[in-house]
């Protein structure tokens, strides 16, 4: 019994095809002659079944189950051949099977576990990463913290697995999301996140949590504000703590935090950042406000109206494209397809033209959430040799990468050219 399929399009009936390409369906399948019977197209999350009654119980809102929230229960019953609904008080006799689930925690890698339904006593069905047991992973604590405005804020600290008392580490924020009953290697994403490998090699690496910045369209205007601010209560927490190097710092934005770092690497008196990372997002800018379709209902609110006449002021002191010379971070910029490269390219030739420190990536067939091994190794592994050769001044010795390190090394004394001219300003 299973619930969740997709079954092939390979069929002459069109009214048939379309169904398969609209549902997924519970239902049967007769292990012999590999035949299978549907039961339902509803979405549902296949819950208890006792084969010798032909009894199944499902959770009507396949993914409100697995997040948690509180579901109805939808019953079938087998009869000779035919499934048909059935109602809770046919269930008499049906036998208690054990829950299977996926059990993990932020310090505790996923596994499947067999619970059973009348003592709770837990039993290991399949560790999903035993390969896990021979690496040094960070501890990963929850951290609390209020940023300027006293809005509380959580995130997940990964611990250098050689972290030595009272030593001060550097520090890499990542953006876009926390969740403390979830076991992430990377981060919430793969673009561009590496928190377990970025701590292995000697950083402290915060995730933020992302608080409902999407506010209503009267305080459109303090969304990238307020994650500014949670972004700087953060390092501060943890600069009180004596954990980390303030001057040692970089951050990371994807998708939408794009924007928050972008602002923040703009219009922040606060903090500067040691080196920047930004991966296929929307940065509210002038540009993308032209072409990219929807992108003007979410950016008028934010500004007070469209970029032209009175409001163009508005646009000019705020949006961060607009204010990139004030950009004294090295920056990597990701794009993934034609599309991003083109929304973002502006960036790139921007701060080149003002002679600072950029690098943009192009990954052609990249999809916003990367999945291909290539794609995340050149997304992430880049990332984290960024981050070790701009804050800690590491290099990776392996030959093949000679010649980033030298398109780096030049990039670096455009850095050293950029900040002598604003010491003599």
């Amino acid at each position: 019994m299973v619930s969740d399929v997709y079954l092939s399009l390979n069929i002459d009936d069109p009214a048939e095809r379309a169904l398969r390409k609209a549902h997924t369906f519970l239902g049967e399948y007769k292990i012999p002659n590999r035949q299978f019977v549907k039961i339902s197209d509803k979405d549902l999350r296949l819950f208890n079944w006792d084969p010798k009654t032909g009894y199944v119980v499902c959770d009507a809102g396949r993914i409100d189950s697995l997040i948690g929230r509180t579901t109805p229960r939808v019953y079938f019953q087998k009869s000779g051949e035919t499934w048909s609904p059935a109602s809770p008080a046919e269930q008499t006799g049906v036998q208690s099977l054990p829950d299977i689930i996926l059990d993990e925690g932020m310090n505790t890698p996923p596994h499947i576990i067999a619970i059973d339904p009348h003592t709770g006593r837990k039993s290991l069905l399949m560790d999903l990463n035993p390969q896990f047991q021979n690496l040094a992973l960070a501890r990963v604590e929850e951290i609390t913290w209020k940023d300027a405005h006293g809005i509380e804020v959580k995130g997940g600290l990964y611990w250098p697995p050689e972290y030595v008392a009272g030593k001060k580490y550097p520090l890499i924020l990542q953006t876009h999301g926390w969740y403390s009953d979830r076991f992430w290697m990377d981060g919430p994403y793969t673009t561009g996140f590496a928190a377990q490998a970025l701590a292995g090699k000697g950083f402290f690496v915060l995730q933020d949590d992302d608080p409902d910045w999407h506010l209503a369209e009267t305080e459109a205007s303090k969304e990238a504000p307020r994650a500014m601010a949670s972004f700087e209560g953060a390092i501060d927490y943890l600069d009180r703590r004596g954990l980390i190097d303030r001057n040692r710092v970089g951050i990371t934005g994807f998708s939408r935090t794009y924007w928050y770092v972008t602002y923040m690497l703009t219009h922040s008196k606060h903090q500067r950042f040691a080196a920047a990372a930004l991966a296929d997002g929307v940065d509210f800018s002038y540009f993308q406000y032209m072409i990219l379709p929807d992108v003007p209902l979410e950016l008028e609110p934010v500004y007070g109206g469209p970029p032209y006449k009175k409001k163009m002021s508005r646009w000019l002191k705020e949006s961060p494209a607009f204010l990139m010379d004030r950009i004294e971070t090295p920056l990597r910029i990701q794009t993934l397809g034609p599309d991003s490269v083109l929304a973002d390219w502006h960036w790139y030739t921007g701060l080149s033209l003002l002679g600072k420190p950029v690098e943009m990536v192009y990954i052609p067939e990249g999809v916003h959430i990367l999945e291909k091994p290539w794609e995340r190794l050149i997304s992430q592994q880049g990332n984290l040799e960024w981050f070790c050769f701009w804050i800690k001044g590491e290099e990776d010795p392996d030959p093949a990468k000679a010649e980033q390190y030298e398109r780096w090394r030049e990039l670096r004394k455009l850095q050293e050219k950029s900040q002598g001219s604003t010491t003599k300003r």
